[in-house]
């Protein structure tokens, strides 16, 4: 592919999660190849960004959900103006729920893409399950968003059933092409009227060396109910009532996280924020990483990273995960919210280092075979050209 101008946006200015990493990785590595990128992000301008231009949000949480049912006159002229400056061969877009009309009527005559980083667009609460059992949700809007405890009533009829009215025709129309990551989010696309295809994210992280194994087990994630953490507490109480020496370390924050510090005993250490550093020094370090997702995950970055520093999964089957990990082969699945399934597996690795060892560096063949740059550029540089001449 000759050299494009290509224009990123997402909703979030800052590095909070496994999508803004998405978007800052592909920047770096689209103009590692000689494409011209400039990248655009909503947010506070006061704010540390990761995005070359910030749009600023209405501080009103009222005036942002409004404008959420229609058009954002602000965000839109923003937006409208950062593009026409640019002049892109190609809009990409990635994150947009907060104004996703607003977002697509900015493409207006420019090609344009969308990646789906999660259910959103065809959930309302971006799990995919329901809250209630837990169970796999077909999703779609509707009555079941109440009855499974998801939504109440009302926000259902008056703010997402007509945001989706205006969302869905207006994607469909004006953005030329839908993705995801993972098979099972493109298959629910296509299944709600968006003809998406797949294309995996990458991983870009190049650890060869310098990995080492010093026993203990690592979670990392937004301490939060969707991500399971509280199902990895059950487990790790379940090994130290059994009488099971296991180190965890729970890395994050979020809104079960001092109710998971009350819980944590002693083989469990909470470690709160940590940064990149101390990050890439755990990853390194573990025996394993435990994924124990309640929701739908879409592709999570936490498993191309675990499978670039060659260390096993223990996860969910929740989603992407499943199609990312081979049972026995590169990690561990175990069905979603089964802390007893999640503590044998644990325990299983940790009386075996030989066997974490031998599914690490199988998970990182899988990255090689599956999910690097590579392949993912020339996926996405033959839709980028084939748009840019649409």
């Amino acid at each position: 592919m000759e050299g494009k101008r290509v224009l990123l946006f997402t909703d979030c200015s800052q590095l909070k999660g496994g999508a803004e990493e998405q978007v800052y990785r592909e920047q770096q590595y689209l103009e590692d190849l000689g494409n011209t990128v400039t990248s655009v992000g909503i947010g506070d301008r006061t704010a540390d960004s990761f995005t070359d231009r910030v749009i600023t949000d209405a501080d009103s949480r009222a005036v942002r959900e409004i404008a959420g049912l229609s058009v954002s006159l602000t965000v839109y002229r923003q937006l409208r103006s950062a593009i026409t400056e640019f002049d892109p061969d190609v809009v990409h877009l990635h994150k947009s729920q907060k104004y996703p009309a607003t977002v697509a009527l900015a493409t207006r005559g420019f090609p344009s893409l969308k990646t789906h980083h999660d259910y959103s667009t065809v959930c309302p609460s971006a799990w995919a399950v329901k809250q209630d059992t837990h169970e796999v949700c077909e999703c779609g809007i509707g009555a079941k968003c109440w009855r499974h405890d998801c939504r109440s009533l009302p926000v259902v009829l008056g703010y997402y059933l007509p945001r989706h009215k205006v969302q869905k025709p207006i994607e469909r129309r004006i953005i030329d092409r839908h993705i995801a990551p993972s098979a099972r989010l493109t298959d629910h696309l296509t299944k709600f009227g968006y003809d998406a295809q797949q294309i995996r994210n990458p991983e870009s992280v190049k650890t060869e060396a310098d990995v080492t194994d010093d026993g203990f087990f690592f979670f990392i994630g937004r301490l939060s109910e969707e991500k399971g953490a509280d199902v990895l507490m059950d487990a790790a109480e379940q090994l130290l009532a059994a009488g099971t020496d296991v180190d965890i370390k729970i890395a994050g924050s979020g809104p079960i996280e001092d109710t998971l510090c009350e819980r944590a005993n002693t083989n469990v250490e909470m470690l709160g924020y940590i940064s990149e550093e101390e990050k890439q020094s755990l990853y390194r370090r573990a025996r394993a990483i435990v994924v124990p997702s309640v929701w739908m995950e879409n592709y999570p970055t936490v498993v191309l990273e675990s499978m670039a520093y060659g260390k096993p999964v223990i996860g969910s089957e929740r989603g992407g995960i499943s199609e990312m990990i081979q049972h026995e082969q590169n990690g561990l699945l175990y069905p979603a919210r089964r802390p007893e399934q999640l503590a044998t597996h644990i325990d299983r690795l940790a009386s075996d280092p030989g066997l974490a060892r031998e599914m690490g560096e199988s998970g990182r063949q899988w990255l090689r075979n599956h999910s690097n740059e590579e392949i993912f550029g020339r996926k996405m540089c033959a839709l980028m050209e084939e748009l840019s001449h649409s």
